[in-house]
């Protein structure tokens, strides 16, 4: 079915108190849009007829289209405008269940509920909504379910689809033709969204990787051969897969699925994006980058209390593309709902729905890559159900029977109103980053200790971790590798405390390849085993050390951030480790003024101990570029190996 074209209603005029700023430069105008909107009664005179954000202006084509403006990406309207896409998913009158109600008049329906969602400064309508509203000045965008019309249960159970195979791609071009054909000329679609959380690997549906579902195909198939012939070019057994088997082989199918889909679409209408397959969860650098190649935006989805903004900043820079969240939400105990199934991440009141909404999407504006989200979804979910798998929360932003949920919707309205200042002007993740040790702090993100009693510090030859494990810990979902450094026990000081060459040319090694792998990388100094049981008797070779590590590496980028001892103790008190860390901070500013150090408390880095570890709150040099760490051991005799980090700013 296709939608009307261009059949919105005209946009109301701008109140006197709208000032035009036309004459001024983008960033004024910017700046002053953002004090002066808030107390506009309403923002029309900003936008085109499609939404379009007339402050800065993109490439005009006629459809939608992603562009770099000023180094941000964005959207662009029919008319060249930038586009930030706000939208909410499902606006769809269809009962999920037997007790709710559909409207009596579907027409009637579509128009109010359209005029609403633009009231609440909306100018999206996301996946799943009904073709009934496409006719009414919102932006939307259909999903094609390429995948899903040539397999069964590939959502909700995982199904696997032969994306090699000749009948993959007949049903990829009758998707097309039957979804994507009736609207190339219609200037309100967004783009196409190829399918819906396809399985890329283990999930909840299911513990394979695609490559070992590849060779349970029939032998016949087009998917198993593909997948013994890779194994067999690598020389390797179907019975002792290795982890980069199944990584490079997920890249294979990932891309041939993205080309089939992308090239159907593109055939049967070459004037829209393809927003790509909206990622339930992160599938792994090898499918990112793969898809990268042939979608014109990545769509991903994350229900956490936290927008995913260092997931999407790296899919970003893995792909060249612009990112958009298509599905997020929250869900309020106070709602009278049961709120037991469905992914939301629960809220105590509507008061606090709120409020996540507005953090989450303002962190996601000032993300330059990406350029919008949507809202899962319009209607809350039936108490006893949705017939489709039971979910029954508050994820809408109405009602069941229709009516707004009024501090959502407020709060909605006002924050929806500033996003395109914010995205224009704003380079910050967060309002509260306040300075490089809180922005680093967000971006070290899941990491892992590696190298610490690797033999590779005697004798290179006999290192167990290799080149190809930094790639597997970047694709594994990893953003950091903490280095156990043993300066002491391993890099074998002279008399004059200067460290073995060999040391600095594995600590080199490691750090080359972890950045490589675009990882950050924290360099522990692990020799806390040689230094605390004398401190005082180490201190002179601890802190030859630290000044030649620091001198060392003062030229590496700040990805890679320095940490002073690793769980100082027993011998340590509180006062000696506050003036022994002390005394090597002060060596590490004379050539790294502006690294990020990391500094725990005595007592093995305790997390009681924290209030004996005071940091030089009256240094404006050191202070902005510290974070404390905690280790994290519970019950601490179940786990006597290497802590797992955790680290607070």
């Amino acid at each position: 079915m296709s939608a009307p074209a261009n059949k919105s209603p005209a946009p109301d005029k701008a109140p006197e108190s709208c000032v035009p700023v036309s004459n001024m430069s983008t960033q004024l105008r910017c700046a002053f849009l953002a004090l002066v909107l808030p107390f506009c009664q309403s923002h029309a005179a900003t936008y085109d007829s499609y939404g379009g954000w007339l402050e800065l202006k993109g490439t005009k084509t006629g459809f939608f289209d992603t562009e770099q403006i000023q180094s941000r990406w964005w959207l662009v309207s029919p008319e060249g405008n930038a586009f930030f896409s706000k939208g909410v998913d499902h606006v769809d009158p269809t009962p999920e269940f037997g007790s709710s109600k559909a409207p009596d008049d579907p027409a009637a329906w579509a128009k109010s509920t359209a005029e609403q969602l633009r009231g609440w400064n909306f100018n999206s309508l996301g996946a799943w909504s009904s073709p009934q509203i496409y006719a009414y000045g919102l932006a939307y965008a259909p999903i094609v379910d390429v995948a899903a019309s040539a397999g069964r249960d590939v959502w909700l159970k995982g199904g696997v689809v032969d994306y090699f195979s000749p009948e993959f791609q007949r049903a990829a071009d009758r998707a097309a033709q039957r979804t994507c054909a009736p609207r190339t000329k219609d200037p309100w679609v967004l783009g196409y969204f190829t399918d819906n959380e396809l399985r890329w690997g283990p999930d909840w549906r299911g513990t394979n990787s695609l490559l070992e579902e590849y060779l349970k195909m029939p032998a016949t198939a087009a998917g198993y051969q593909k997948a013994t012939a890779f194994l067999q070019a690598r020389s390797q057994a179907a019975d002792s897969l290795r982890a980069e088997d199944k990584s490079e082989f997920l890249g294979l199918v990932a891309a041939e699925y993205a080309r089939v889909a992308s090239e159907a679409i593109r055939r049967a209408d070459p004037n829209h994006l393809v927003l790509g397959c909206r990622f339930a969860v992160y599938s792994g650098d090898t499918a990112i980058r793969a898809v990268g190649r042939y979608f014109d935006a990545i769509s991903y989805h994350s229900y956490n209390y936290q927008p995913p903004v260092e997931r999407l900043r790296w899919i970003t820079e893995l792909t060249g593309k612009p990112t958009l969240l298509t599905e997020f939400s929250f869900k309020a105990m106070d709602s009278g709902l049961p709120n037991t199934k469905g992914a939301a991440k629960p809220v105590a009141t509507q008061e606090d729905l709120a409020k996540g909404f507005a953090g989450y999407v303002e962190a996601l504006a000032a993300l330059p890559g990406c350029v919008g989200y949507h809202w899962f979804q319009y209607r809350d979910q039936p108490k006893e159900g949705r017939r489709l798998d039971g979910e029954n929360s508050n994820s809408g932003v109405v009602k069941i029977d229709g009516s707004p949920w009024e501090a959502l919707t407020a709060r909605m309205k006002e924050v929806n109103a500033g996003i395109e200042v914010r995205h224009a002007t704003s380079a910050e993740t967060s309002p509260s980053l306040e300075g490089p040790a809180f922005q680093q702090n967000v971006r070290l993100g899941r990491g892992v200790n590696i190298l610490g009693w690797d033999a590779l510090w005697q004798d290179r030859e006999r290192s167990q971790f290799k080149e190809h494990h930094f790639k597997l810990i970047r694709e594994a979902g990893f953003q950091h590798e903490r280095i156990n450094l043993p300066p002491l026990r391993d890099g074998k000081p002279d008399a004059a405390g200067r460290l073995w060459d060999e040391f600095f040319k594995i600590m080199d090694w490691a750090v080359d390849q972890a950045l490589a792998n675009q990882l950050l990388v924290i360099l522990d100094f692990h020799d806390d085993l040689a230094i605390s049981p004398d401190p005082e008797g180490k201190r002179k070779e601890f802190l030859d050390a630290w000044a030649a590590i620091a001198e060392h590496n003062k030229t590496r980028p700040n990805t890679v951030l320095f940490e002073i001892l690793n769980e100082p103790a027993p011998k340590f008190t509180y006062e000696s480790w506050q003036e022994y860390w002390q005394a090597a901070l002060a060596l590490i500013r004379k050539s790294n003024p502006d690294r990020t150090v990391i500094i725990g408390p005595a007592m093995w880095n305790g997390v009681g101990e924290l209030d004996h570890l005071k940091l030089p709150s009256s240094d404006p040099i050191s202070l902005p570029r510290c974070i404390t760490t905690i280790p994290s051991r519970s019950p601490i005799r179940e786990h006597p190996g290497p802590a797992r980090r955790t680290r607070q700013a």
